[in-house]
């Protein structure tokens, strides 16, 4: 069964994939049945799910709001209940926000821990694989640790040790509510910072969890910056413009009357990189990047876990991402640090629209975010139907 390989982009419209990727070839080798592939935004670079050959995909829970991107598809389909699992990638959040807008679970691997070989579009930069990945997506935790399972390269399963049993009563609980009280910030949703409360809360009193609450990542003020500059120093990211020899400023310009082939998320991701590559990047966000890696792995160690808002708000309506980017910063700065990342559902907000939180943990404990993941699944009751 040849599948659609064309990325969202009108230039490639109609070119199938002639063979799976290897995370599929695995998947189907241990008896799953691929459905389809589902919708992104043109080759993934965007946070809504919506481009010129397949259209704009809705969030099931109010259909005038984005699924996320760039797995928004995956997302939309796992939380409407039309899919029980399905794999995402995950290069800025597109794992993790998606599955926060539709009300599921969305796991962002330790970095390398999952192949990424047969992914549309590639990157040839030799340092591509320690900022992307691809991970599963479920509507019910306990099938994130089996997809890891067959998912991961086989030579560092033993690293993860997935089968081994996690007691929670020995695992020590840090967390934040927000990256920082600096006015330029985005501010975080009430029932996101709840959420937290709620979830230290119930690890405590119910787990007998050691929480840490006098120790905060401050570093994490500056993820925009530092997660920003990792991404963009990259070479060879994928550009559609250059590629096809367009210029970026005309191809702006033809997109506000409507004219342009590319979609206006696509040239909003290019209008980024060139700011990043020309004004911010630099040598010091990328050591600071190296610092914070460092300090998140010897603070976290084999029994600890941090608590954070997948990001500011809950699904925002369709079009409007430029105005809510910024709360990027909480989902990228964890694929600069190849840390894993688990978004765990934890309930709806006032407007019926699903809210949770990450779980992020040291390298190659991706199984302490599986356990806890499990466990506030019995706080929230996870997915809720849309319905």
């Amino acid at each position: 069964m040849c599948l659609s390989l064309c990325g969202g982009t009108v230039s490639r419209a109609g070119i199938k994939a002639d063979q799976d990727g290897e995370v599929v070839a695995k998947l189907k080798a241990s008896g799953a049945i691929p459905l389809l592939v589902s919708n992104t935004p043109e080759i993934c670079l965007s946070w809504e799910s919506s481009n010129f050959v397949t259209g704009q995909t809705n969030n099931p829970y109010d259909v005038t709001r984005t699924s996320s991107g760039s797995s928004g598809g995956e997302g939309a389909l796992l939380g409407a209940g039309a899919s029980l699992i399905g794999i995402g990638s995950d290069v800025a959040g597109s794992i993790r926000l998606p599955a926060m807008f539709n009300c599921v679970f969305g796991h962002k691997p330790t970095a390398r821990t999952i192949p990424i070989k047969g992914h549309f579009p590639y990157c040839t930069d030799e340092r591509y694989a320690d900022f992307f990945a691809i991970g599963p997506m479920t509507r019910y935790s306990k099938d994130l640790k089996l997809m890891m399972k067959v998912m991961a390269n086989e030579k560092l399963l033993p690293d993860l040790r997935l089968e081994e049993k996690v007691d929670l009563g020995k695992i020590r609980v840090f967390f934040m509510e927000e990256e920082s009280k600096s006015f330029v910030s985005p501010r975080v949703q009430d029932e996101i910072s709840q959420a937290i409360r709620q979830s230290v809360e119930y690890l405590k009193v119910k787990c007998n969890c050691e929480i840490i609450s006098d120790f905060k990542f401050a570093e994490l003020k500056n993820s925009c910056e530092i997660a920003g500059s990792a991404l963009y120093s990259l070479d060879d990211i994928p550009n559609l413009l250059k590629a096809e020899n367009q210029n970026l400023a005309l191809e702006l310009l033809k997109s506000v009357i409507g004219q342009s082939n590319y979609t206006f998320s696509l040239l909003f991701f290019y209008t980024l990189q060139y700011i990043f590559k020309t004004f911010v990047t630099n040598e010091g966000y990328l050591k600071k990047n190296e610092y914070l890696k460092q300090l998140f792995t010897e603070k976290l160690g084999q029994d600890g876990v941090f608590l954070y808002p997948t990001f500011t708000t809950s699904a925002f309506h369709h079009d409007s991402f430029l105005f809510k980017s910024m709360g990027v910063s909480y989902l990228m700065i964890f694929n600069s640090l190849g840390l894993p990342a688990t978004h765990v559902p934890c309930g709806l907000d006032k407007n019926g629209l699903p809210v949770g939180i990450q779980v992020v943990a040291a390298p190659y404990q991706d199984r302490l975010c599986f356990a806890v993941a499990e466990e506030l699944e019995k706080c929230f009751n996870g997915w809720i139907s849309p319905n």
